[in-house]
């Protein structure tokens, strides 16, 4: 053998730092990938949503804040009072009248006895029906 060539345990080791090397620049350019992205994907930089937060609207009212005390057969829906001290609620879509003064505006409000809940309460001194008093109270507020 030549004494200028290299052994081939003269190579390995140079073989290995090559390997280290290729492997170790791999690593710090995916390493830098990751912090460059992170930085440009920063949550302080992409904005808030620009959508209002969700709350009940005016007049709101729903049976799990009643219990026992909820006169409908309608999990919830908007209670308002128009001019006139006319006190209507809405379910769905559809607007009920509550008290007489609604009955009588042109608008052809619907009865609200087709959603009047039956009082559970069947002795002979209970009424038929469940007290509309939260619905009145709450359009009372409404005015």
């Amino acid at each position: 053998m030549n004494s200028q060539e290299p052994t081939p345990s003269a190579l390995r080791p140079q073989t290995l730092v090559g390997k280290i090397s290729i492997y170790g620049s791999i690593i710090f350019g995916v390493l830098i990938f990751v912090v460059v992205t992170i930085a440009v994907f920063d949550a302080e930089d992409v904005p808030e949503s620009t959508a209002e937060p969700t709350s009940a609207p005016a007049g709101f009212v729903r049976a799990e804040d009643y219990g026992d005390a909820w006169p409908l057969t309608v999990p919830s829906g908007i209670v308002d009072c128009e001019d006139d001290y006319a006190y209507t609620f809405e379910a769905d879509g559809t607007i009920y009248a509550i008290n007489g003064a609604a009955e009588l505006r042109p608008y052809n409000y619907l009865d609200i006895r087709s959603i009047w809940r039956d009082n559970p309460d069947t002795s002979l001194v209970a009424p038929p029906k469940v007290s509309l008093s939260p619905l009145f109270l709450k359009a009372e507020e409404m005015c």
